[in-house]
């Protein structure tokens, strides 16, 4: 049976909905990335915002060191969060049809 195009809308508002919801849920998971064994530690929300950076004091002595764990860190958080949001975007699309838009 063909879908028309009522059925089409109230199918993406209903998918909408849920892609808000899961933003709104990503917001309140807290992702931790961290560099040298936890010497830094950077926790992001699962929509990528930076919410504390932990860092250790041996570390506060050497700029250079110091930055290069910094981004490790970070980029180990930003990758988990990307990885997150995909699983929930795919369990999205698994659960609908295939009108599903990106977020």
């Amino acid at each position: 049976m063909e879908k028309n195009a009522k059925e089409i809308l109230s199918e993406l508002e209903k998918t909408q909905a849920k892609i808000v919801s899961k933003k709104e849920h990503l917001r309140t998971v807290f992702i931790d990335g961290e560099s040298g064994n936890g010497l830094v530690v950077a926790t992001i929300t699962g929509n990528k915002k930076v919410v504390n950076i932990a860092i250790d004091d041996s570390v506060l002595n050497n700029r250079s060191v110091l930055e290069e764990h910094l981004i490790t860190a970070l980029n180990d958080a930003l990758d988990k969060a990307s990885d997150i949001r995909e699983k929930e975007i795919s369990n999205i699309k698994k659960e609908e049809f295939p009108y599903v838009l990106n977020f």
